[in-house]
């Protein structure tokens, strides 16, 4: 699951640890590819990662990424900007939490949060929720939760045909949201929702109605979710005919959840 950035500003090489912009972590952060092999069993279709290019034949290093995140953390440190991190998303150009090396990085990483004593700087994984079955993942929800850190879990549909469409899976959309209720039932979790307009339709009020009433049962069968993201893609696909969907739109579909799931929503 690609996290949301742009605008790298790092002074050396980087393998896996990058200084970028996100929308929603709202400025500077810093993140983990922990899949710079390329490789996800979604194929998002607002999905910036340009699959077309071959990917490093170097695979995920524990070590490379504790060494370029030490070194970005020194610079920032050097140059007194380290409050202004907001913070350090695990992501990737493929889905996070099918990298099994996942649990070492998110102890590393929380450790260096602890002794760079930036207790402010939110730590995020972004997932697609599909490996959070695996003891890998289980692993690494429990040592995100033990540090303090955020599970933004994506959900983009309330139906199989639409999550086939936006997702470009077939992953059952039934068999994803019972381990998010899974997930859920174990710590709060945060949904990530993208909507947009493609070729200029924006999604049915039957989809959206589904995808309401979808987090409304996630919610009813015991899961804690902190927050629910309704978001839009920041700049029009021209390629594929997809552009953001308007705030009207996005605040109506917030009004929706808050009113029959009853959950706290963001709008972006």
């Amino acid at each position: 699951m690609a996290c949301d950035v742009s605008g790298g500003e790092n002074d050396f090489p980087h393998k896996c640890v990058s200084e970028v912009m996100s929308r929603h972590l709202k400025g500077r952060c810093i993140g983990v590819n922990l899949t710079p092999d390329k490789r996800c069993n979604y194929r998002c279709v607002y999905c910036e990662v340009d699959r077309s290019l071959p990917a490093p034949a170097d695979e995920f290093s524990p070590a490379i990424c504790r060494d370029e995140l030490e070194a970005l953390l020194a610079r920032l440190q050097r140059e007194k900007t380290l409050d202004q991190i907001r913070g350090i998303a695990l992501a990737g150009e493929g889905e996070p939490t099918s990298c099994v090396l996942l649990p070492q990085v998110v102890a590393e990483v929380a450790e260096a949060l602890h002794r760079y004593r930036m207790p402010t700087t939110r730590l995020v994984l972004m997932t697609n929720g599909t490996c959070l079955h695996t003891p890998c993942a289980k692993d690494s929800l429990a040592r995100m939760r033990e540090a303090g850190g955020e599970i933004w879990i994506k959900l983009d549909a309330g139906t199989q045909v639409h999550m086939n469409a936006v997702n470009g899976t077939f992953y059952p959309i039934e068999t994803l949201t019972d381990k998010i209720i899974s997930a859920g039932c174990d710590g709060e979790i945060v949904l990530h929702s993208v909507f947009l307009n493609r070729r200029g339709v924006a999604p049915s009020q039957e989809e959206v109605s589904a995808y309401v009433d979808r987090v409304k049962t996630i919610r009813t069968r015991g899961a804690r979710i902190k927050k629910v993201q309704v978001c839009t893609i920041a700049r029009p696909l021209a390629e594929d005919g997809l552009t953001p969907l308007n705030f009207h739109a996005l605040s109506a579909i917030a009004g929706c959840l808050e009113d029959e799931a009853g959950v706290r929503v963001g709008v972006l």
